[in-house]
C-alpha cells in the first residue's frame, strides 16, 4: 500500500496523481490510497477507471489531521510535496517528495527520489528545464516499493528523515521570527524561500509534536 497526500485541484496540480495511477497499472499487487480533496477529484476517479485500476485506487477526501496516522501508519511509502510531507515524516512513514510541473511534459519519465535522499531542503522543486537530472536520477514506483519493503532500509529512511524535518523547521523558525520582528517595510532578512502553503502557526505546531 502507498499514498498520496495533498490537494486534488484541476489543471498541473493533479499530475503526481495521474503520474502515481498511471504506474499502479504496472504494479498489480498495490494499491493507492489518495488524500485529500478539490475540483479534480472527480476526474481522477475517472482516470483510475480508465487506466483499469480503481479496484485498488481509494479516494479517502479530506481526513482530519489528528487522523492522518490511521491511514499513513500503514502505508509502505507516501508521496506528497509542499508541508505535505511533513505528515509522512510526522508517522513514521517513508517519504518522496515529488516535484511540480508546469505541463506534463516529461513526466512519464520522471524519477522518485525520497525526502531524505534530496540534497536541499525544499519541499519540491518546480521542474522547467527538460535536462533536469529528475529525469535521469532517482527510482521506478517498483524500486521505491521494493526500497521500503526492506526493514533496515526503511528505518533508515524513516529515522534520517526525522532528522532532517527537525533540523530544517528548526532553521525555517528561526528565519520566520526574523522576518515577524523586523521593522516595517524591511524585507532585507526575509527567509530565503517562503512556500504559499508554510505558515508560522504551523511550523510552530509542528515543532511541538515532534518534541
Amino acid at each position: 500500500v502507498f499514498a498520496w497526500i495533498g490537494r486534488l485541484d484541476k489543471g498541473v496540480k493533479s499530475i503526481p496523481v495521474k503520474r502515481l495511477l498511471y504506474d499502479l497499472k504496472t504494479l498489480n499487487k498495490f494499491e493507492l490510497h489518495i488524500i485529500g480533496d478539490g475540483d479534480g477529484a472527480s476526474a481522477l476517479k475517472n482516470i483510475a477507471i480508465e487506466y483499469g485500476v480503481s479496484d485498488r485506487v481509494v479516494f479517502h477526501g479530506y481526513i482530519k489531521y489528528n487522523q492522518l496516522h490511521t491511514v499513513l501508519g500503514f502505508c509502505q511509502v507516501v508521496f506528497a510535496h509542499g508541508t505535505s510531507i511533513y505528515e509522512g515524516v510526522r508517522c513514521h512513514t517513508p517519504v518522496v517528495v515529488f516535484d511540480l510541473f508546469l505541463d506534463e511534459k516529461g513526466v512519464d519519465i520522471y524519477k522518485y527520489n525520497f525526502y531524505n535522499d534530496r540534497e536541499s531542503t525544499e519541499l519540491g522543486t518546480i521542474v522547467t528545464n527538460p535536462y533536469s537530472n529528475v529525469f535521469t536520477n532517482g527510482h521506478s514506483l517498483e524500486e521505491v516499493m521494493s526500497i521500503t519493503s526492506n526493514n533496515e532500509s526503511r528505518k533508515l529512511l524513516i529515522n534520517n528523515a526525522l532528522n532532517k524535518a527537525k533540523l530544517t523547521v528548526n532553521k525555517d523558525l528561526e528565519e520566520l521570527t526574523g522576518y515577524f520582528t523586523n521593522k516595517p517595510l524591511d524585507f532585507t532578512h526575509a527567509p530565503y524561500c517562503m512556500y504559499l502553503d508554510v505558515l508560522f502557526w504551523k511550523i510552530f505546531y509542528f515543532i511541538k509534536r515532534f518534541f
